[in-house]
């Protein structure tokens, strides 16, 4: 899946993310509401379900490696942008 990557080979996610409409919609207002979250998680989890239903457990394994590493990353870059000066 070519659209995973931009021209420089760097991953795409942010702009992924931010073309997805369930974005759009949470950020709207630039409040992030309860209800919003819950109804990303209840999407998300949807989502994993069609996703583990689809793939093989080689494929289900990659998936998760893949999900673990990219939460690493998230958080590392939350914990660097908050980290005491």
């Amino acid at each position: 899946m070519k659209d995973l990557f931009d021209e420089n080979g760097l991953l795409n996610i942010d702009i992924l993310m931010e073309q997805t409409p369930s974005w759009k919609s949470i950020i709207a207002d630039e409040l992030v509401t309860d209800e919003e979250l819950k109804e990303q998680s209840e999407r998300v989890m949807r989502l994993a379900e069609k996703l583990q239903a689809a793939c093989n457990q080689e494929q289900i394994d990659l998936v998760k490696a893949f999900l673990a590493e990219l939460n690493v990353l998230n958080m590392a870059y939350h914990y660097n942008s908050v980290k005491p000066m």
